[in-house]
């Protein structure tokens, strides 16, 4: 199983895109692509770190790699800000996909919310 970490406020958080995550993005009508690309990104990059992490500790705690927590969207949002979706976009693709590499572009209706933005 694809894991990434990532610390965010100086805890590292297990990042897993199990089939529980991929489920839960079902369920919603989308795929892991127009998921991120919809017109709520930050939302659904919040939620889906927070399903991640808890997916990411059950794994940690199967597979034996450790005790991780899980991190609430709240906490997220309170400790973020547009600086950090560069790397949070780059956790979500490592544990997707396997691949580090990605170049970041504002989402479509970012200009003028935060900044700069990802794109998957």
């Amino acid at each position: 199983m694809r894991t990434s970490k990532l610390n965010i406020a100086g805890k590292e958080y297990l990042l897993c895109m199990s089939n529980r995550v991929l489920v839960d993005i079902e369920s919603k009508g989308q795929n892991l692509e127009t998921f991120l690309q919809t017109e709520q990104p930050i939302t659904n990059i919040c939620w889906l770190i927070r399903r991640m992490s808890e997916a990411g500790r059950a794994y940690a705690k199967l597979a034996g790699l450790g005790d991780y927590s899980t991190i609430s969207e709240e906490s997220i949002l309170d400790a973020s800000g547009s600086d950090d979706y560069d790397e949070y976009m780059q956790a979500i693709l490592e544990a997707a996909t396997g691949e580090r590499k990605v170049e970041a572009e504002p989402p479509k209706n970012a200009e003028g919310t935060h900044g700069e933005g990802l794109n998957a």
